[in-house]
């Protein structure tokens, strides 16, 4: 299977879900939804073919916007097409529903098949200012900074491949690793890229979820679930640096400007 059909089918989410998983699946519900945890959400598209959904976190806020990641295939496909008019992309995070207003790829790769250029970063705008919402604060994070044997992390998501798990934020804990020393090998062409290999489940709409962190009790997002290898079990993510960590940068600027345009508009 090519990587972008692998993506696809991470990503897609129809009403005919599969309901079959691993015999070692580890996801655990996450039965308390207080604090940090609940910047985890999904994006949803409308086009005429139905709805896809994938996962996305907060990273941002001001007064009246938010800024979220998601894997670039959720925006853009590997061709570079839109996978649903902007209008009809939603973000829907702790019950409630976003407006998706922009949404920020990799400028100069429109193909998001290479998983260095599978990112995205969207701006949707608050249903009320002032309202304040769950973040997970960002880290930059490098490929060196992964350990030989690798490291510990955990990938957050609302799943839709098991019934039990489906309208229900999971949890899994797994490990991270760099590219070519596990999974058969998977991605040793990437040494140096922004992109790690992790063992946690990765199936239908996990495209776009987060991978986090825990230091001194605080959650850090430091990438995002873009393509699942089912032969080698491996997940695949994109790390949050260069290009992403730049265009969350500036996401965080246009927000200012749009929250001060806003505030015109209302004054007057």
């Amino acid at each position: 299977m090519s990587k972008l059909a692998q993506a696809v089918a991470a990503t897609i989410a129809l009403a005919s879900a599969s309901t079959t998983w691993a015999l070692n699946d580890e996801r655990q519900i996450v039965k308390t939804l207080q604090g940090a945890i609940n910047a985890i959400g999904m994006v949803r598209g409308k086009t005429p073919q139905g709805t896809w959904v994938g996962g996305a976190v907060v990273i941002a806020q001001n007064d009246c916007f938010v800024a979220a990641t998601t894997a670039g295939h959720n925006i853009i496909d590997g061709a570079g097409n839109p996978t649903a008019e902007l209008s009809q992309i939603t973000l829907n995070v702790s019950n409630y529903q976003l407006e998706v207003l922009e949404a920020h790829t990799d400028p100069d790769h429109p193909s998001t098949t290479p998983p260095e250029h599978d990112w995205a970063v969207i701006i949707a705008r608050k249903p009320s200012c002032n309202l304040v919402l769950a973040v997970i604060e960002p880290r930059s994070f490098k490929q060196a900074t992964i350990p030989k044997t690798g490291m510990p992390v955990a990938l957050a998501c609302y799943h839709h491949d098991r019934p039990s798990l489906q309208n229900q934020l999971s949890r899994q804990d797994c490990t991270l690793y760099r590219p070519g020393r596990q999974f058969d090998g998977l991605y040793a062409n990437k040494a140096g890229d922004p992109v790690g290999l992790h063992s946690c489940t990765a199936k239908l709409g996990t495209s776009g979820c987060p991978l986090i962190v825990k230091d001194r009790d605080q959650l850090h997002f430091i990438g995002t679930q873009i393509e699942a290898h089912y032969a080698s079990g491996a997940g695949v993510a994109r790390l949050f640096d260069d290009r992403y960590h730049r265009a969350y940068l500036k996401a965080v600027e246009r927000m200012q400007r749009l929250d001060l345009e806003l505030g015109r508009i209302t004054a007057n």
